[in-house]
């Protein structure tokens, strides 16, 4: 696999797309492309998938990543309150 990360504006972006890169969703801009390489040795054709990324595609992304895993985890930590026998322990108990 190869990763680049790369100024992708839009002359380039559209450049892209005309040769065939497939956009990947994101909130910056991502795109893919599956080249096959050709092992010396044997001429067996090795594929190499590849990806263009934004530097706003890695960090919006991740943002949004963590955002939707705390989301996942106070909503988690709701249900548990609110389930009968799980939730604070009453002042004495044991």
């Amino acid at each position: 696999m190869v990763l680049r990360i790369v100024d992708i504006d839009d002359d380039l972006s559209q450049l892209l797309i005309d040769m065939k890169w497939a956009p990947l969703y994101s909130k910056g801009r991502v795109f893919f492309q599956d080249f096959s390489v050709r092992r010396r040795a044997d001429d067996v054709p090795i594929p190499t998938p590849t990806f263009l990324l934004s530097f706003e595609a890695i960090t919006a992304d991740a943002a949004a990543r963590n955002h939707t895993f705390l989301e996942l985890l106070k909503s988690n930590f709701k249900q548990q309150e609110a389930a009968p026998g799980i939730g604070p322990r009453p002042e004495g108990a044991v």
